[in-house]
């Protein structure tokens, strides 16, 4: 996979929830201009028992690389639809969608 987007507000990598898999392997890493994920080995994910769990153990691990929400969905929107969708740039984001993206 090669890099085809870079944008200097977005964090390299962050992690994210993959529901459709087995709580333990729900853990996903997606990287900046690269589509789709990679699954994550860390030793805290082998003790996820449920998916609940699981996204909380997402957010801890995007808190310890800083990563915050508007970039979560920013990267997610991306690795999904393309880099050049209006979802996986910032700034198309208004104060009140980035507010329903922190409650």
């Amino acid at each position: 996979m090669s890099l085809v987007f870079s944008n200097p507000k977005l964090p390299g990598a962050w992690f994210v929830h993959i529901p459709g898999n087995k709580p333990s392997k729900s853990i996903g890493q997606v990287r900046l201009g690269i589509s789709g994920y990679y699954p994550v080995e860390d030793r805290r994910c082998g003790t996820v028992a449920s998916h609940a769990k699981a996204e909380a153990l997402v957010r801890e691990l995007n808190a310890e690389l800083g990563v915050i929400p508007l970039g979560v969905e920013c990267l997610m929107i991306g690795s999904m639809f393309g880099w050049e969708s209006p979802g996986a740039d910032p700034g198309t984001y208004t104060p009140e969608m980035i507010a329903c993206l922190t409650s």
